[in-house]
C-alpha cells in the first residue's frame, strides 16, 4: 500500500512539473504580441515638476490595442527606495515584425 501511495504521488509530481514545463513556453509566447506595422514616431511630451521627491517619470509610448497604436501619455510614480530609476520600454523591430519590450526599475 505505501508503494502504491509512493508512486501515485511520484507521477502527480512529475505530471505538475510536465504541466509547468509544457505550460512556461506557450504563456511566453501569448504575453507578446508581434505587430507588423511600425509604431509611429514617438510624440513629444514636456515633462511636468515632479510631485514630490522620490517620483521616476514614465514616458508616453504608443500602445497597440489590437486594430491601430493608440498613444498613452507619460506619467510620474512613486519610486520605491531600492531603485535609481526608470529604463523606458520601447518598440523593437526584427526584419518586418514589431514587439514591446517592457521598461523596468534598476
Amino acid at each position: 500500500m505505501r508503494n502504491l501511495r509512493m508512486t501515485v504521488a511520484g507521477l502527480a509530481l512529475l505530471g505538475t512539473i510536465g504541466a509547468i514545463g509544457l505550460a512556461t513556453p506557450r504563456t511566453a509566447a501569448a504575453a507578446q504580441i508581434i505587430i507588423e506595422t511600425a509604431p509611429p514616431a514617438p510624440r513629444f511630451e514636456a515633462i511636468p515638476a515632479a510631485p514630490a521627491g522620490r517620483y521616476a517619470w514614465i514616458p508616453g509610448r504608443w500602445n497597440w490595442n489590437g486594430h491601430s497604436y493608440v498613444w498613452v501619455g507619460g506619467r510620474y510614480v512613486p519610486m520605491a527606495a531600492r531603485y535609481r530609476g526608470w529604463a523606458p520600454g520601447h518598440w523593437a523591430g526584427h526584419a518586418r515584425e514589431w514587439y514591446w519590450v517592457p521598461g523596468h526599475w534598476q
